[in-house]
């Protein structure tokens, strides 16, 4: 059984305005710490500062993931 087989795929929309962007990135920072051996993410997306977000959560998935 592949190791895809057993995690969930997830997209994830990162909402921006301020304080709501800095929300966003303490709990990507534990999703992303704690998740990737359950989940298989598949999308970041997000608006103003959450857009940020996604775009340093792909690259960290893709540079340490």
């Amino acid at each position: 059984m592949d190791a895809r087989d057993k995690t969930k795929r997830v997209a994830i929309a990162c909402q921006g305005g301020g304080s709501h962007t800095a929300f966003t990135a303490g709990a990507l920072k534990k999703i992303l710490e704690k998740g990737h051996e359950r989940h298989d993410f598949v999308a970041f997306s997000g608006t103003s500062g959450g857009a940020v977000c996604a775009l340093l959560a792909w690259y960290a998935l893709l540079e340490y993931g």
